[in-house]
């Protein structure tokens, strides 16, 4: 059954980040591309709420603590996930994954230096290969457009991933460690407030906020996708070894989402960029091994 939830969460990811890239592409406003991932953090605070069994005693009893943490990770979950869809909107789909999941570096340090968790010389030996990887990956053939907003915009998105899980790491750590149900309704529901209010503060061109029916149904079914994604992984984090989840959820991700990126949007990787690829999947399999 664990095994097929991870299937079931790699999937997730891989249509999580298809959807990230087509409201990225096809928002033409910001106000647009905040409205509808408002939408989406609403839909995941839903999602959540609902899977627990819609529990508001929970919600109500929840510390001071994890209140506080969940609305500063609010602001980070949103930070991370709208310069995901920024920087998916301007680059290569495989490799903007790629890039996000190395947001993974920032926990293992943070763990090895806070909490004295074990590091290895291949955990030290794969950093080096996922370095030689994004400098493949990120530095333009001669012949290739290069896309410094990309560049930022997933530099930002890793940093990110990798703060929210420190954040993560620190609440479980705590003596509330078992309100993180509660703890990520609130989130996702202060990142939805968030978003609603710089939607409003925001200038529109349009002068009026304009959503299709196609639009709010990607938002919403993205949503859903974070909601789920969000319980799957704190699941399956308890449940599997890291040597077993870790590298075929990322790089379950990274191949998915770049066979479907292929043939939705017609992307291609050149050779160096595929060569990166490999050297970081290499990477993730070590790290999830030693």
């Amino acid at each position: 059954m664990l095994y097929f939830l991870l299937v079931i969460s790699t999937l997730i990811s891989s249509g999580k980040a298809v959807i990230f890239k087509k409201i990225g592409v096809e928002s033409k406003y910001i106000n647009q591309l905040l409205a509808l991932n408002s939408l989406s953090f609403a839909v995941a605070s839903i999602t959540v709420f609902a899977i627990s069994g819609f529990n508001f005693n929970s919600i109500i009893r929840i510390s001071p603590y994890s209140a506080v943490m969940s609305a500063v990770l609010a602001f980070f979950v949103t930070i991370t996930y709208l310069s995901q869809i920024k920087a998916l909107s301007y680059g290569n789909t495989s490799a903007t994954v790629l890039i996000y999941s190395c947001g993974f570096l920032i926990p293992i340090i943070f763990g090895t230096l806070v909490y004295n968790e074990k590091i290895t010389f291949g955990d030290i030996f794969a950093v080096a290969l996922l370095l030689i990887s994004l400098f493949l990956i990120i530095t333009p053939e001669n012949n290739t457009a290069f896309s410094l907003k990309w560049l930022l915009f997933s530099g930002v998105s890793m940093a990110g991933s990798g703060c929210i899980a420190v954040l993560q790491k620190i609440h479980q750590h705590s003596q509330f460690a078992n309100e993180f149900i509660s703890l990520s309704v609130l989130e996702f529901i202060f990142a939805a407030v968030i978003l609603t209010i710089i939607t409003y503060i925001v200038p529109n061109p349009r002068k009026r906020l304009i959503l299709s029916l196609k639009d709010v149904s990607a938002g919403a079914l993205n949503g859903l996708f974070i909601g789920v994604l969000n319980l799957l992984n704190l699941t399956l984090a308890g449940k599997l070894p890291a040597m077993i989840l870790f590298p075929i959820y990322n790089i379950g991700s990274i191949v998915l989402t770049g066979i479907l990126c292929t043939l939705i949007y017609k992307e291609k990787n050149t050779k160096k960029e595929a060569i990166g690829f490999a050297i970081g999947c290499i990477a993730i399999i070590i790290i999830g091994i030693f």
